[in-house]
């Protein structure tokens, strides 16, 4: 029979899980912060993209209310409404979208430094 001492039983050490090794070193960028920018740079991303769709969305609705209210004959059978130009209906759209492009370029150029 061997004998045990316990001295080499508290010597041994409990084996620890190993640690996965990676390439990478420090922070890793995501998609977002590549396409944004991280810290400042993202924050006027953010309000250059608001800022940017706002123009986009209103410009493309006013443009398919006008195509859609264009007379395709000088009778004006064409659209189910009058044969008026939709200066309310434009107005209403951009009614949504100035408030916004005004938030966003006073949150920009308002900033205390």
């Amino acid at each position: 029979m061997s004998k045990i001492s316990i001295e080499s039983i508290r010597d041994t050490e409990e084996p620890q899980p190993r640690r996965k090794k990676s390439n990478i070193s420090g922070d890793v960028p995501g998609s977002v912060s590549y396409s944004i920018g991280t810290g400042k740079h993202a924050q006027d991303s953010v309000v250059w993209l608001t800022i940017r769709w706002s123009f986009i969305l209103g410009i493309t609705l006013s443009l398919v209310l006008i195509i859609f209210m264009w007379p395709s004959s000088p009778d004006g059978i064409h659209p189910p409404l009058d044969a008026e130009f939709p200066i309310e209906q434009l107005k209403t759209i951009w009614s949504i979208f100035v408030p916004i492009v005004t938030l966003a370029l006073g949150y920009m150029f308002g900033k205390g430094k």
